[in-house]
């Protein structure tokens, strides 16, 4: 018995140490064991933000408003738009109904009209030609016709003219040549200078003059002769040449 007591004792020192050694260990593992509620609160995601709202088509005023509302900072930029009429907004920069801080900046893109487009050169072409390309350029075309001694069916003209920037779907007029009606050349031989004038004019002939001195005092300011026959037809805008008596220098 005595025996046994003492194998007891003397195992009782390290029986305390291995008890003091395990309540250490526990100590360690508790401290070192991550905060559950710490961490919750770290992952947590912040409370969202504003969306962008829907202004498409508002005017600036009313889009500008709308987003300031939503607790946004505002600026803005122009575009040209073929479908949104001028002024109004053709959409946002982020687009609608993305999510951001607030204070974030959007852009409302604002419709500038109709892209503008360079005007051809089309003088000189054929009617269909000119036509197709005004077309495929986006322009409306009026086709005029004037009569001219061009050869038919060219174009002689155009408004606006070519290199000029308008607006797309805007309307270009082409004047296109067309083969002139034949009028009667007038008999104005013997006519004083103003009437001859007056009645060659009326028939739509260009007039040229020469010069030539009277024979007789009654003749001066006379037409004495005529380029073309009287009563012959030729297209308007012929040349018709008089021949104005002139007073002989005195001797």
């Amino acid at each position: 018995m005595q025996r046994e007591r003492r194998q007891v004792v003397r195992w009782l020192p390290w029986v305390s140490w291995a008890g003091i050694l395990a309540g250490v260990l526990a100590l360690v593992v508790i401290s070192t064991r991550p905060d559950t509620h710490r961490v919750t609160r770290a992952v947590t995601p912040e409370p969202p933000g504003p969306v962008v709202p829907d202004v498409d088509g508002m005017r600036v005023s009313q889009a500008r408003e709308a987003l300031e509302r939503a607790g946004f900072w505002v600026r803005t930029a122009h575009e040209p738009s073929a479908r949104t009429p001028r002024g109004r907004v053709l959409g946002t920069s982020p687009p609608v109904a993305t999510r951001l801080g607030v204070g974030a900046q959007v852009t409302v893109l604002i419709s500038s009209g109709r892209p503008r487009v360079r005007v051809p050169s089309l003088q000189g072409t054929r009617q269909g030609t000119a036509e197709a390309r005004l077309l495929r350029a986006g322009f409306r075309v009026v086709v005029v016709r004037r009569e001219t001694p061009d050869p038919p069916g060219i174009v002689v003209d155009q408004s606006p003219e070519a290199g000029r920037h308008v607006r797309a779907n805007a309307v270009v007029r082409v004047a296109v040549a067309a083969r002139a009606a034949p009028v009667p050349v007038p008999e104005v031989t013997g006519l004083g200078f103003e009437e001859a004038v007056e009645t060659a004019s009326a028939s739509g002939l260009a007039l040229a003059f020469e010069h030539r001195r009277a024979r007789r005092a009654q003749d001066v300011g006379v037409v004495l002769a005529q380029s073309l026959a009287a009563g012959r037809r030729v297209p308007r805008g012929v040349r018709l040449t008089l021949t104005v008596g002139v007073a002989r220098p005195p001797r």
